[in-house]
């Protein structure tokens, strides 16, 4: 594989999935099936996250899961960070010029089998209508789409409409033979990505489409880590070795799941309360796998099912945590992993008949992804940027107090928490 290092008015989470090496495998996806809360004294509905019920399953949570397990089979042992939304909505924008064989699916391995075309975008619409920020302490949640084809390839209206009125993107004619095209696509996805990612394709003479969707999050934590607590302590990485990593320390009162094989635990981003519920909209979210659950049995036996279950059984704690502070980059084609996740006619034959007025045949389709997260004191910073390129032949309660550290490899997702949507989802396994 090559390297190449944001809804409805919502929130947003990070999870983070921490494990040792070497244990019973099994008892992790039974863990996952049976989430009963472990903690009697917390059983009332007040001390519960959403009240004790899961949220509903997302049409898109299926491809979001499958894209990180499959990328993380191929990752074995690497640190990965990926938006699975970004390219979820690049590739449906895609979808909308798609016929037969390739728009059933393409539709399916979406998430949106059931969908209409109209009802998919409608819903992806809704997914990108953040709120702008009230207060400058507000996160920061902004998506983008970038449409580039050539002038030879004149749109179909119905195309090129459902591409304003959805995805609030201009499709625009360009020369892909001239090499400006390929640097006015940098320019625009680093001012999208606030420079973050300053480059997502390479110039190719036989490109003749190009569809980039970017996604920024900027938010501060509503309990700031203290610099001054800040100090050296060793990170267990996955080949058993140590290194001596910048750990945060904070104590805060937070929702926390404590099972037989991990336990859960949530931080808030400032500001953005949500209307429904008056909690902050957006929040990170750490699972630590217990000692001796190896990190890729938890992510093995992770389904969407089981993880807004494990959500609805968090209590309120009061938790002395320590976090590393950490950067991590990361880029990939994910092709030949898409193609296998149930739309291989979208990359070998694609059906593109409701896209352009002109007939023509791809020689091929390539979907690049390159993300980028920072976390550190103030908060957290992420984003990503999808290409899809198209070629030719040419408060005052005591709680129960808990210690969350996190010091060894995790897997961690960013959703947004009203609705569970994965926005981002990455691995470390050394640091």
């Amino acid at each position: 594989m090559e390297k190449f290092i944001k809804i409805i008015y919502v929130s947003l989470a990070i999870v983070f999935l921490i494990s040792l090496s070497g244990c019973n495998e099994d008892s992790v996806g039974e863990a996952w099936e049976e989430v009963a809360a472990n903690d009697p004294e917390w059983q009332g509905e007040y001390y519960l996250r959403n009240g004790g019920k899961p949220l509903p399953l997302l049409p898109n949570a299926e491809f979001a899961f499958n894209l990180l397990k499959n990328i993380a089979v191929e990752e074995n042992g690497a640190n990965l960070f990926i938006s699975p939304i970004s390219a979820n909505i690049a590739l449906s924008i895609l979808t909308n010029g798609a016929g037969g064989q390739t728009l059933t699916e393409s539709k399916s391995a979406l998430g949106y089998g059931d969908l209409s075309v109209t009802e998919m975008n409608e819903y992806l619409s809704g997914v990108q209508s953040t709120p702008l920020p009230s207060d400058k302490d507000d996160p920061v949640v902004d998506f983008a789409g970038g449409i580039w084809f050539d002038h030879t390839l004149p749109l179909k209206p119905g195309f090129t409409e459902a591409i304003k009125t959805y995805y609030q993107a201009e499709p625009e004619n360009v020369v892909f033979a001239d090499l400006a095209t390929f640097e006015a696509i940098n320019k625009w996805t680093s001012d999208k990505t606030r420079g973050r990612i300053p480059r997502i394709v390479e110039f190719s003479q036989d490109m003749v489409g190009c569809i980039v969707n970017t996604l920024y999050f900027n938010g501060k934590w509503a309990t700031p880590f203290r610099p001054e607590m800040t100090a050296s302590e060793a990170f267990i990485n996955a080949d058993g070795t140590k290194t001596s990593t910048p750990t945060m320390q904070s104590r805060q009162i937070t929702f926390v799941y404590r099972g037989t094989s991990f336990s859960m635990l949530e931080l808030c981003y400032a500001a953005a309360l949500s209307v429904s519920d008056k909690r902050p909209n957006y929040s990170m979210m750490l699972i630590l796998p217990n000692d001796n659950v190896p990190l890729s049995s938890v992510l093995d036996a992770l389904t969407p099912e089981a993880f807004n279950i494990v959500q609805s059984k968090m209590a309120l704690y009061d938790a002395t945590v320590k976090l590393p502070k950490f950067t991590v980059s990361y880029g990939s084609e994910l092709t030949d992993i898409l193609a296998g996740l149930g739309m291989p006619t979208m990359f070998s034959s694609p059906d593109l008949s409701a896209l352009s007025e002109k007939s023509f045949v791809l020689s091929g389709l390539k979907v690049i992804q390159k993300a980028f997260a920072s976390i550190d004191e103030n908060g957290t910073e992420a984003t990503s940027a999808t290409a899809v390129s198209m070629f030719t032949e040419s408060a005052g309660t005591s709680y129960p107090h808990v210690n969350f550290f996190v010091n060894r490899p995790f897997l961690f997702f960013i959703q947004e928490n009203n609705t569970g949507q994965i926005l981002f989802s990455g691995k470390i396994e050394k640091l």
